[in-house]
């Protein structure tokens, strides 16, 4: 049996949380730090600035100290967008570096 890439597992789950978004079933969405919630920076500044207040979801990063309830003006700072540009660019050069270094070593 073939294993199934973590990448896809991860999108799959997104997609089954967002459907029940839109069902109005989770109203409430909880992660540890940002990096575990997406790694393209402009992707996740588009749901916790956007599309998670208009579906008046509430968005709680517990490591980063974000509470979407009690910021009612979005990202009020430029600690958020700072930090998930930071993932940003540490997931891309992590999978370069892990690419490289199977590349070398297979």
């Amino acid at each position: 049996m073939m294993a199934i890439p973590e990448q896809i597992l991860i999108v799959t789950h997104f997609k089954k949380m967002m459907g029940l978004v839109k069902k109005n079933e989770i109203r409430t969405i909880l992660v540890k730090d940002l990096s575990r919630f997406a790694r393209d920076y402009i992707e996740s500044g588009a749901y916790i600035e956007q599309i998670f207040p208009f579906m008046q979801v509430r968005f709680i990063s517990v490591n980063d100290n974000y509470d979407s309830n009690n910021n009612e003006n979005g990202i009020s700072s430029l600690e958020i967008p700072f930090k998930n540009l930071v993932y940003d660019y540490y997931s891309k050069t992590f999978h370069k570096n892990q690419f490289i270094s199977k590349s070398k070593t297979g």
